[in-house]
């Protein structure tokens, strides 16, 4: 059984919140206004799933736009500093990937988007036999384990990509980056505006951050992880 679609989650969740889903966001990203506090951050996130807290041991994290300088290491930040960031599975180097990630605007120059694209659309004509036969390492800090895109826990499928952590070690790997690099390129947008809250499919889609041309340094966005 393939995770459940995000529109299924809303109807679902015991939230007194309006979800609003919108064609231009895939229709398996929803969206929820007015979630005005950190309460009811956590609420939304706890009739999703169960909160998986970060590496900090805090359930939300604060995400700020920062110089690579001042990024911790092995972060997005300290690779590609106040930049765009690539479109990519979060925690993608854990074993098994965190399936749900909420964002929540909170305030600062909000106008750079967060980026989306589904792995329906990325690897939709790609053959499943290559896709299978490509093997990847993947790499943070000084761990690293060899993955494939596809994987499975219990009767759940998901799916991982991370350019920055994992790396083609096949020829059928190769081909794949080969073949998804200019689609990595258009993705679709989440334009945001305070007390928003966009909920990704951790396993079925990659996000990442939009450029900007503006010095939004004090954007704040928050994040908590869901399973």
């Amino acid at each position: 059984m393939r995770p459940q679609p995000i529109k299924a989650l809303a109807q679902q969740a015991d939230t007194p919140h309006k979800a609003q889903t919108q064609t231009a966001y895939d229709m398996d990203v929803i969206i929820y206004e007015d979630i005005k506090d950190d309460s009811s951050f956590l609420q939304l996130a706890k009739s999703i799933g169960k909160i998986r807290r970060h590496k900090n041991g805090q359930d939300i994290k604060f995400l700020t736009v920062s110089e690579k300088s001042a990024a911790r290491p092995n972060t997005l930040s300290s690779l590609h500093g106040k930049g765009a960031f690539p479109l990519h599975t979060d925690t993608a180097f854990c074993s098994t990937p965190v399936k749900y990630v909420l964002l929540r605007a909170i305030s600062g120059d909000l106008s750079r988007p967060t980026t989306f694209i589904s792995f329906n659309e990325l690897l939709g004509d790609i053959p499943e036999s290559l896709i299978q036969r490509a093997v990847w390492s993947c790499t943070y800090g000084s761990s690293l384990f060899y993955t494939q895109i596809r994987f499975k826990v219990g009767d759940a499928h998901g799916q991982r990509l991370d350019l920055d952590c994992m790396q083609p070690c096949n020829k059928s790997a190769m081909a794949i980056r080969a073949h998804i690099s200019s689609r990595l390129t258009h993705p679709k947008e989440i334009k945001w505006k305070p007390n928003m809250v966009a909920v990704i499919p951790n396993w079925t889609h990659l996000h990442g951050r939009g450029d900007s041309k503006k010095a939004d340094t004090n954007r704040i966005l928050q994040r908590i992880y869901v399973d």
